[in-house]
C-alpha cells in the first residue's frame, strides 16, 4: 500500500538537516524532526544541499566541510542506502563572491567528496544538477522571475526530475515503488525515497551498482515526504 504522509522543509541549510536525522533541533517546520526514524532510513537518498548556507552566509568557509560530514553520517546512519549527491544549482542573486564559493563547493563534492566515500565501498554517487542550469556562455538558465532567483521555473523542475531519474535508474534500476519515503529540503533539497526492501536484481550482493556519474551526469528544491 502506498504511503501518504508527506512533510516538507523549505530552505534548511546543511547543520539543520543534519539535526534532524536522528534529532530534533526545532527548526521551524521541521515536522518534530528524526527523519530517519519515520520510520526507518531510507533505501534511496537524494541530496542537494548547501545553497541556502550560501544565501545566508552561513559559515560559508566549512561549507564542504560540513557537506562531507553529512554524507558520513548518512552512511553510517543506513550504509545500506544509496545516496545520491549533487552539485549546487546556480541562483540569480548569488553576488560573485557567493558564485565563486558555489563553484568550489561543486569541485569538493565532485572531485573530493564523493570519490572519498566511493573509494570506501560507500555506495554514493555523484550528480550533476548544475549544468542543466547555464547554457554554453555560463549564463544561468531555467530560474523562476517569480522566485526571487532562487527557485526554477517549469523547465528547470522537469529537467531535475529527468536528471534525478536518470541517476537512479543508472545506478539501480527498480520497479515502480510499493512504499515511498520524500524528504526535500527548500531551494537546498535533501531528498530521500524509501522503497519496501527488496534485493536490486541488477546488482547481485557481490557487486556493487555501477556508479550514475560514469554514465549522465546529471535536485528538488521544494517537496514533501511520504511515510
Amino acid at each position: 500500500m502506498r504511503q501518504i504522509h508527506h512533510e516538507g522543509h523549505p530552505g534548511y541549510r546543511v547543520d539543520q538537516i543534519a539535526n534532524n536525522l536522528d534529532g530534533n533541533d526545532g527548526s521551524g517546520g521541521n515536522n518534530g524532526g528524526f527523519w530517519f526514524h519515520k520510520p526507518k532510513p531510507p533505501d534511496i537518498i537524494l541530496l542537494l544541499a548547501g545553497a541556502a548556507d550560501i544565501n545566508m552566509n552561513f559559515q560559508s568557509s566549512t561549507l564542504a566541510q560540513r557537506l562531507d560530514q553529512l554524507v558520513g553520517r548518512i552512511v553510517a546512519d543506513s550504509p545500506t542506502s544509496l545516496l545520491f549527491v549533487s552539485s549546487l544549482t546556480p541562483l540569480t542573486v548569488f553576488n560573485a563572491d557567493q558564485n565563486q564559493l558555489l563553484q568550489a563547493t561543486n569541485m569538493q563534492i565532485r572531485d573530493v567528496i564523493v570519490p572519498k566515500y566511493d573509494s570506501l565501498g560507500d555506495n554514493v554517487f555523484f550528480v550533476d544538477q548544475y549544468s542543466n542550469f547555464v547554457d554554453a556562455s555560463g549564463k544561468i538558465i531555467h530560474v523562476s522571475p517569480d522566485a526571487f532567483g532562487s527557485h526554477p521555473d517549469q523547465i528547470g523542475y522537469d529537467l531535475m526530475g529527468d536528471t534525478w531519474a536518470a541517476a537512479l535508474q543508472q545506478a539501480a534500476p527498480v520497479p515502480e515503488p510499493t512504499t515511498l519515503l520524500l524528504l526535500a529540503i527548500g531551494s537546498i533539497g535533501f531528498t530521500g525515497y524509501a522503497w519496501r526492501r527488496r534485493k536490486l536484481a541488477a546488482c547481485p550482493p557481490s557487486s556493487k551498482p555501477a556508479p550514475a556519474r560514469r554514465r549522465r551526469r546529471g535536485g528538488g528544491r521544494c517537496g514533501g515526504a511520504t511515510h
